[in-house]
């Protein structure tokens, strides 16, 4: 499920990453073993079977932006983007490989690795305040912040504050306050076998139960009834 967040993905079983139509579920793209994982829309189709030894960094909304080496977030939305062509990655596949069997090495290793991109680069690259500012309200409010009211305590052009929010973490702000209500809405629902849709609708935001439909449909790729039946102790993955 679409997060608002990019990831770095390494997968420790096998030297390559497969992705999969999310409506055929054919074999869409075969990457290396190292992948960034830009911010997504819609959901993602991956074998758990092939990925089931995996090294993660999960980012923080905007989090992936200082390490992209000059490239906006937004130009990886919705993209896996091999890791050895933004960072020399596949060196990182190896080094934990070599301290696989200790974990607390592994994490030292990727932190290693990721601070070493940011010293790699000319010039450092921070969010702006304004971003900053969005991303907590929104995170805290989203579905009852709108955008003309975070422009209006940013002191920015509406223009320039879109543009600088989607640069620099993968989304406009309307679409990134509708993930945050999306996760909102699985973190009330999880692993409950029936559930008021109506009241959730209400408690997380939407104007009713038709428009919380149709949202968590297109972020989804499926009903909330249907996401009920499918979910799994983790609640971004279900069972396809």
């Amino acid at each position: 499920m679409p997060t608002g967040e990019a990831a770095l993905i390494v997968n420790l079983k096998d030297d390559s990453i497969r992705m999969y139509d999310k409506d055929t579920l054919a074999l869409g793209a075969e990457l290396g073993g190292a992948v960034l994982v830009g911010v997504h829309t819609e959901p993602m189709v991956i074998d758990g079977e092939e990925q089931e030894w995996v090294f993660g960094v999960q980012f923080h909304a905007g989090g992936a932006f200082p390490f992209l080496g000059g490239i906006p977030s937004d130009e990886t939305t919705n993209l896996h983007v091999e890791a050895d062509d933004l960072w020399r990655g596949g060196a990182l596949r190896e080094r934990l490989l070599e301290v696989a069997q200790e974990p607390e090495r592994m994490f030292g290793v990727a932190e290693r690795f990721l601070c070493a991109c940011l010293r790699r680069q000319q010039k450092a690259r921070t969010r702006h305040p304004a971003v900053e500012f969005a991303l907590r309200e929104l995170r805290c409010h989203a579905g009852n912040k709108t955008v003309a009211e975070l422009v209006d305590q940013t002191g920015l052009s509406a223009r320039r504050f879109i543009q600088l929010f989607r640069e620099q973490t993968g989304v406009v702000p309307k679409t990134f306050a509708r993930l945050c209500r999306f996760q909102r809405t699985l973190v009330a629902v999880h692993l409950k076998q029936q559930v008021d849709w109506a009241d959730i609708a209400q408690v997380c935001g939407y104007h009713d139960q038709a428009h919380l439909i149709h949202e968590f449909r297109e972020f989804a790729g499926m009903t909330p009834s249907v996401y009920l039946v499918r979910s799994t102790e983790h609640k971004n993955h279900v069972a396809v």
